[in-house]
């Protein structure tokens, strides 16, 4: 996180969630802290949902998106920027 500070970084979020969704498919919440803790923090990892996601109906579709969503514990006094990273396991059936 850019230009964090003592009133301004992830302990500002108390709700956190990826979800997926391509067209044609209901978006789903891949991955989520329910109850981030209210203390300094400049980085999160955001575990998967049951450990694991089948995304193949919406690779399938050729494009997908994802959505980041918040629920604020209080508001910041300025913009902060923000760099979401996703890493990939596939498993591959013949």
């Amino acid at each position: 996180m850019a230009g964090a500070d003592e009133d301004n970084n992830l302990q500002n979020l108390e709700t956190i969630r990826v979800a997926v969704g391509a067209d044609g498919v209901e978006e789903k919440v891949i991955a989520e802290i329910a109850n981030n803790p209210d203390v300094f923090e400049t980085s999160l990892s955001l575990p998967v949902t049951d450990g694991a996601v089948d995304l193949k109906l919406y690779i399938m579709k050729g494009k997908f998106d994802y959505t980041l969503y918040a629920k604020p514990r209080r508001g910041t006094t300025k913009s902060l920027t923000v760099t979401v990273k996703t890493f990939y396991t596939f498993v591959v059936g013949v």
